[in-house]
């Protein structure tokens, strides 16, 4: 049962489908290792620690989520007070038609026209937000390949390390098997980071437009008080 129970030491928790990220990974049996040394584990350790690093990362990135959430929903506040000052404005300008005011519709027609840009301002800046949501949301996902990759490669440490003390019956393609996991993990996280860099330049253009109605908006409040 002694043989045995080190011949059965990688044991493959799941299937793992070739670059889906989500399915279970390769593992090796924590039996298969237990009475090695602690001298003997360096290179484990050392993953140990890169994984729990790509752990904390990913912690911090849906933090970063939660962060763009809030932005986006005071964004959206900002949206529908801008709306209800146009419907303020809106009805006041009609009530002055009504009783024929022509200075107070003048003064109304430029009120309105101040508030529609600053409803563009406010428009643009939500559409700030929602980009920078979605990149927040990227980022989750690539830290999340970051934390797989992490994994995958500290049970690579692990498979080699039973694969030298003969741990394993698996005599062709047991440590071949986690390398491959790793290089598919490898392989997804830079597909997230593609998809994270274009959200990125999506974040740049939207901050862009917000930047030049901004501008405008100033421009016409300085007009405006002169």
């Amino acid at each position: 049962m002694h043989t045995l129970r080190f011949a059965l030491g990688l044991i493959l928790l799941g299937v793992l489908a070739a670059g889906c990220q989500g399915q279970a990974l390769h593992r090796v049996d924590d039996a298969a290792l237990a009475d090695l040394a602690l001298e003997e584990k360096t290179q484990i350790a050392l993953a140990d620690s890169e994984r729990a690093r790509a752990l904390e990362s990913m912690h911090l990135a849906k933090a970063g989520v939660d962060a763009a959430r809030r932005d986006v929903s005071v964004a959206e506040a900002e949206v529908h007070r801008r709306q209800a000052e146009i419907g303020k404005a809106q009805a006041e300008l009609d009530y002055a038609f009504t009783r024929h005011d022509q200075a107070k519709i003048t003064s109304m027609r430029q009120t309105l026209d101040l508030e529609r840009e600053g409803m563009r301002v406010a428009e643009s800046n939500l559409a700030v937000a929602r980009e920078r949501l979605a990149f927040s949301e990227h980022r989750v996902e690539v830290a999340q390949a970051d934390h797989r990759w992490a994994d995958a490669k500290y049970e690579l440490e692990r498979a080699k390390l039973a694969a030298r003390k003969g741990r394993t019956t698996f005599k062709d393609m047991p440590v071949r098997a986690f390398e491959e996991q790793s290089e598919r993990a490898h392989r997804d996280l830079i597909d997230a980071r593609l998809g994270a860099n274009r959200h990125e330049d999506a974040v740049e253009k939207a901050q862009r437009t917000y930047e030049e109605q901004e501008k405008l908006y100033k421009e016409h409040l300085g007009t405006e008080s002169q």
